[in-house]
């Protein structure tokens, strides 16, 4: 008997005997905790197992995972962080475990490693240097994450639909919160809404750009009826929640993404059907008299308010660049810098009340760029943004792009500098960048070796051909 059993594993595929074994194991572990009633601790350190070992054997699971995680970035574990930190973690760990030898550090640009490297020597000449420390920490943390998940899409670009298909199913539950308590506020025509308690809601409508902009490049791509009307019922919930938001740079980024980055590519059936949209979204938001009132309100006072006391905020900065203008106060130092005696040297004509007092952020990343990096390091930041400006030959390219043109629109008017889901864009765009070049270059050689093998032809030792003599 016992030499049959082992005969027919041999015979058996070695998947097949690993799920066997596997199955054999979790009955046993299941049964042993319920005998000595542990079955919860049991079954959540085999969910912790489960985790690793699939984490392991596919990093890109995790990154699929980090993505999802995105937007709900602002909710916090006691003792962990965010979600999106832990999740980050686990694929940083699990992609250097499996992957460390294949890492390509030539696919970044010059202008991420100028940046960060100058963002690094900062600290140097900072205001404040515990501040200063605290930043480059997160700063490294991007860096790191930007060269892997760079990596990834460069190794494996199949795993990018998928990713931005998680991220966008969280953007729908987070967005759903949104509109749910916007419907069910009684003041909602006066107060801005977000998923979370204690979350920013111009960046929580910054986080909802990429899912709202994949849902239209789905809608307009997909074929089939039963997709479509997914993706549209998704663009409704994201765009609904972006206008209760009431994030006007997210409104105007994505106006000008749609003009002159999808819209351009349109057919004239595809350019009517967005137009059909877009009237429809209008008259969604016109019969919801809160929101119709809300936007109207919100637009009305965009310029009267100083952009909620952002140009006064602006004019300071601009004071203080004026004192440091090449190297900067350093990362992380525009709010230490942000003093009474910078206020009072500007000498406001108008300030805002609700802007009064020290340690302002910028509200505007490029300000805050050249405040903490000075000239030098604005430029090093400007060369990264181009990297969202160039052509590319991915089929999702124009989505990717149209993402970034809404983000550096947004800039002007707040600080993304700090945000995952704006370096998360960025490694996406610099791994498919890596992907055109690497089929660039795959075309080049093919045609190279083309034209070598017809001048080889011609020549009396053709039956020894140049250049196959190690192959």
């Amino acid at each position: 008997m016992n030499g049959m059993v082992w005969r027919y594993i041999m015979l058996a595929d070695r998947r097949t005997v690993q799920f066997i074994i596997g199955m054999a194991a979790i009955v046993s572990l299941v049964s042993a905790g319920t005998y000595y009633n542990q079955l919860i601790p049991l079954v959540g350190g085999m969910a912790i197992l489960v985790i690793g070992a699939v984490s392991i054997r596919f990093p890109i699971a995790m990154l699929v995972l980090y993505a999802a995680m995105l937007p709900f970035d602002d909710i916090n574990i006691p003792g962990i962080g965010s979600l999106t930190r832990g999740a980050g973690i686990v694929f940083t760990a699990c992609y250097l475990l499996t992957r460390l030898k294949k890492i390509k550090l030539q696919i970044i640009p010059l202008p991420v490693w100028l940046f960060f490297g100058w963002a690094l020597c900062s600290v140097i000449w900072a205001l404040d240097q515990h501040t200063a420390s605290s930043t480059v920490k997160m700063y490294i943390q991007q860096f790191l994450m930007i060269v892997l998940i760079a990596n990834a899409i460069h190794e494996q670009p199949k795993a990018l639909p998928w990713m931005m298909l998680f991220y966008t199913c969280s953007a729908v539950i987070t967005s759903g919160l949104a509109v749910e308590k916007f419907l069910t506020n009684s003041s909602a025509a006066s107060i801005r809404v977000q998923a979370f308690e204690n979350q920013d809601e111009a960046h929580f409508a910054g986080v909802l750009l990429p899912a709202l902009l994949f849902c239209v490049y789905q809608f307009m791509q997909t074929r089939a009826r039963s997709y479509k009307i997914l993706f549209f019922l998704m663009m409704m919930i994201v765009s609904l929640a972006v206008l209760a938001s009431g994030t006007r740079s997210a409104w105007l980024g994505i106006a000008l993404s749609l003009l002159f980055v999808i819209i351009p590519k349109l057919d004239r059936k595809k350019m009517m059907a967005l137009l059909a949209i877009s009237l429809l979204l209008g008259m969604i938001a016109i019969n919801i008299p809160s929101l119709s009132a809300f936007i109207t309100s919100r637009s009305s006072d965009a310029v009267s308010s100083g952009g909620s006391g952002r140009t006064s905020i602006w004019q300071v900065g601009l004071t203080i660049f004026q004192q440091q203008p090449v190297f900067g106060v350093g990362i992380g130092n525009f709010p230490k810098s942000f003093t009474k005696e910078m206020i009072d040297r500007t000498m406001l004509v108008s300030p805002d009340i609700t802007y009064q007092g020290e340690g302002r952020v910028a509200h505007n990343i490029y300000l805050s760029s050249v405040v903490e990096y000075g000239v030098i390091g604005l430029m090093f930041f400007l060369l990264i943004l181009f990297q969202l400006l160039r052509r590319g030959s991915h089929p999702y390219w124009n989505m990717i792009q149209s993402i970034g043109i809404s983000y550096i629109t947004m800039g002007f008017f707040l600080d993304l500098g700090n945000r995952k889901y704006f370096w998360f864009i960025l490694a996406v765009a610099i791994g498919l960048q890596s992907l055109s070049k690497r089929t660039k270059d795959s075309k080049e050689l093919e045609k190279s070796e083309q034209t070598h093998t017809l001048a080889d032809s011609s020549l009396p030792f053709r039956n020894k051909p140049v250049g196959r003599r190690f192959s």
